[in-house]
Parts: C-alpha cells; sequence; structure tokens
C-alpha cells in the first residue's frame, strides 16, 4: 500500500513551516497575513502546521510577495504539486511486479547488498513504467528541495519508507519502457538522498551504509557519474569522521571516473573541494592551492553545461563554503572570513541549511579573531533559522559555538545568543520527549 499521505504530509508541514519562518522574520502577524490573502487567521495558522496546505497558485504568489520571500515560497509550493501529481500516477500503476529470473528471491528476502548483483535483461521482466520513472524523479527533486529548507531531522524517516514501499519493489523489475539501468540509477540516487539525511541527523554510521549501498546500485546501473557523485558524498563523510586520507582516496576515485562522463564538470569541481577538505585536514597547504584553482577553473569554464542526470548542483557557493572551512583548517582566518561571507551572500531563497553552515563557519573565525560581538550575533541569525530546520550537524555547530563563547558571557551579544541557544535546546527536549506520548 502506498505511503503517499505520509509523505505527502511531511512536504506540507515543510512547507508550512517555511512560511511560519518567513512570517516571523517580518512585521506581519498572521492576521495580517489572513487580511492580505482573504483567508482566516485559523486557516493561516494551520497552513503553518501542515494541516491544510492551500493548492491555489495565488494563495503563495501573494505571501511570497508580502513576506518579501523572492519567490522561495512559490517555489517550494510548486514542488509539492509536483509531487502531488507524482504520487497520484504512482499510485495509479498496477499493482503487479513481473518475477525475477531468480524466483527463489522474494521482496521480504531481499538484501538491499544483492541488489548490484542482478543481471539486466532486455526483456519486459526488467523494465519500468516511463510513467514510475516520472514520479520517481519528482519525488527526488522534492526531497532535495525540503531537505535543503528543513533538515534530514525532518525527512529521513520518509525517505526509508518511500525507499521501501515503491522502490525496492522496482527493482525486481516491472512492465513498461525504462531500462533496468534507469531503475537502479533512480535508486542509487534516493539512497545516496537517504545517507544525506541520515547525516544531517547525526547518524554517520547509517549514513555510511547508504553510501555504500548507493554507490554499489550506481554501478549495478553502470551510470559513471552518479557514481563519482556518490564518491563525493563518501569523501565529505571520510572528513568528517577524520579521515583526510580516506577522503583524498575518494575524491580522486571519484575524479577519474567524472572525467568518463558527460555533463559532469560541476561534479568534478565538487570532488576538486572534497579533496581540498582532506588535503587541508592533512596540512598539504600547497596541495589545496593547486586543487581550489582547479575546482574554480571548472566551475567558471561549466556555466552552460546541461548537468548530468540525478546529479545534485554544485555552484560557486558551494565551493565558498567548502573554502572557507579548507582555510580555517590551514589557519587562513581572513581567508575564511572572506569565502564564509561569500557563500551567505549566495546562499538565499531555499539554501537554509546551506546558509546556516555559512553562518556557523563565519561565526568560529570571528571567534578566532577576538570579534567575539560579531560572532555572537551570526550565531543568533542561526537561532533564528533553526525555527524551520531540523538539522544535527548545524545544533552541534550551534553548541560548540556558544560554549565557545560562554567566557564572554559579559558581552550583551553573547547573552542574548545564549538565552536563544538554551530555549532552543529547551523546545527541542520538550518537543522530543512529547513524542513518546501518542496525546
Amino acid at each position: 500500500m502506498s505511503r503517499q499521505p505520509d509523505d505527502i504530509a511531511e512536504l506540507h508541514r515543510a512547507i508550512g513551516q517555511s512560511l511560519a519562518s518567513h512570517r516571523e522574520a517580518s512585521p506581519l502577524s498572521q492576521g495580517d497575513l489572513a487580511r492580505e490573502t482573504n483567508y482566516h487567521r485559523t486557516s493561516i495558522s494551520h497552513i503553518e502546521a501542515g494541516r491544510q496546505f492551500p493548492t491555489e497558485r495565488v494563495f503563495w504568489e501573494k505571501v511570497d510577495g508580502a513576506l518579501a520571500a523572492g519567490g522561495a515560497l512559490v517555489s517550494q509550493y510548486e514542488q509539492v504539486i509536483a509531487t502531488h501529481s507524482a504520487s497520484e500516477a504512482s499510485n495509479r500503476r498496477p499493482a503487479r511486479y513481473a518475477n525475477l529470473r531468480k524466483s527463489s528471491t522474494s521482496l521480504n528476502q531481499l538484501n538491499p547488498d544483492y541488489y548490484p548483483q542482478i543481471e539486466f535483461e532486455n526483456d519486459e521482466s526488467a523494465m519500468w513504467s516511463g510513467m514510475d520513472m516520472s514520479a520517481m524523479r519528482a519525488m527526488s527533486e522534492a526531497f532535495q528541495i525540503a531537505d535543503r529548507k528543513v533538515g534530514g531531522g525532518k525527512l529521513y524517516g520518509t525517505v526509508v519508507r518511500y525507499l521501501a514501499t515503491e522502490v525496492a519493489p522496482q527493482l525486481l523489475g516491472t512492465e513498461g519502457k525504462a531500462s533496468a539501468a534507469d531503475v537502479f540509477a533512480a535508486a542509487a540516487s534516493l539512497t545516496e538522498i537517504a545517507g544525506w539525511m541520515a547525516h544531517d541527523g547525526g547518524s554517520n554510521g547509517q549514513a555510511r551504509r547508504h553510501f555504500d549501498r548507493a554507490f554499489r546500485l550506481s554501478s549495478a546501473a553502470d551510470n559513471l557519474a552518479l557514481s563519482a557523485n556518490v564518491c563525493a558524498s563518501m569523501s565529505h563523510l571520510a572528513t568528517q569522521l577524520h579521515s583526510p586520507r580516506d577522503a583524498i582516496r575518494i575524491a580522486d576515485a571519484g575524479l577519474a571516473t567524472a572525467r568518463k562522463a558527460e555533463g559532469a564538470s560541476r561534479l568534478r569541481a565538487r570532488l576538486f573541494a572534497m579533496r581540498v577538505r582532506g588535503q587541508a585536514l592533512d596540512g598539504q597547504t600547497h596541495e589545496c592551492a593547486s586543487s581550489l584553482r582547479a575546482a574554480e577553473h571548472i566551475l567558471d569554464s561549466s556555466e552552460n553545461e546541461p548537468p548530468a542526470e540525478w546529479i545534485a548542483s554544485f555552484d560557486h557557493g558551494s565551493l565558498a563554503s567548502e573554502t572557507a572551512l579548507c582555510f580555517q583548517s590551514l589557519g587562513n582566518l581572513s581567508g575564511a572570513e572572506r569565502q564564509a561571507s561569500k557563500a551567505i551572500e549566495l546562499r538565499d531563497g531555499d539554501r537554509v541549511r546551506s546558509r546556516a553552515f555559512a553562518q556557523l563557519t563565519l561565526a568560529n573565525v570571528l571567534v578566532r579573531r577576538g570579534r567575539i560581538a560579531e560572532a555572537a550575533i551570526m550565531g543568533t541569525h542561526v537561532c533564528r533559522l533553526m525555527r524551520s530546520l531540523n538539522s544535527a550537524r548545524v545544533v552541534t555547530g550551534l553548541t560548540d559555538l556558544a560554549c565557545s563563547l560562554r567566557p564572554h558571557s559579559t558581552v550583551s551579544e553573547v547573552r542574548d545568543l545564549l538565552e536563544q541557544w538554551s530555549s532552543m535546546t529547551s523546545a527541542s527536549k520538550r518537543s522530543a520527549e512529547a513524542d513518546l506520548w501518542p496525546v
């Protein structure tokens, strides 16, 4: 049975939280927004809580304009509508699956590590419908956008359920027009997304298992770009686990693969950036400079290149964020401040989590430069973003910042940050305790 209601409800909550976040950052109340849109104030409250979702585009255009959201709410609305359509199409497909050639393997027995061993055949039993593939792409895009907006902590369970109930059965084969390689690529992409959400939720062991599975699936699909993309994710995780040599080695393997793939220039830039992170952690100053130049050159020369399918975008804002972290590791604080400020400037719209990370990087640099009040103000900005963001990584970064600033609690800006941080963590604890009860 489809889990569409859970998936859609999660996206409704995500866009409702986005609306609430934009409104709270403006001078408008729920009543003011109700008057702007000809809705009742209670309806605005329900929409912000995710209990109600206006399907009329005009509503989202009005609130986007009233809150000066710059098109972010309209864009998120379009993704939710696309997900509605995709899920409806998915639920209309025939509820039957062709038998796998090895008929003794049932869905309940299917081990994820087994997927790459399934051989492709060019008959109908190894095909998947084009309608379902379109639905899968729409769901993938919607998950990624919602993840950037509200964090993986709120969506991980939804993605895992989607993989189990909608994706895994397709690996057994259904009738249709898409090749088996396309099915494996779709499964690899969504499994990688699950890995990032697990990582964002603080479960690095689970993230590593998802990335490992995604790499096997992309290899089974013979999708070079997707395999290289998973290498970039694994290299990032290796850096987070303080394994710089592994990070460099995996990034190099991804680069070797990406060079053979079409539309993978931006992916190559991302892999160079991952190599930079590992090199910085390993103290390889000269090698860092060379890799950074390569990443910048590739990005500058790939503006008009169509991206490879299933590959997330990597842009100058992404590179600036990675470069700031690299400079911070090497002790180049002026360079780190410059790059973090650039990342913040480029990270607007729905890139809420990326903006929070860039602000945390800048705040930590400012602490090291002795600019305590500025660092605290930057931390306060992150606290505000956390109203609509569920990311264990951001919470950990904010907690570390609060601890580093605690000795300066006589500074008024620091006191404000510590109060907001304390309030935020208390609210999170109360929420977690409330989740233990059905009422």
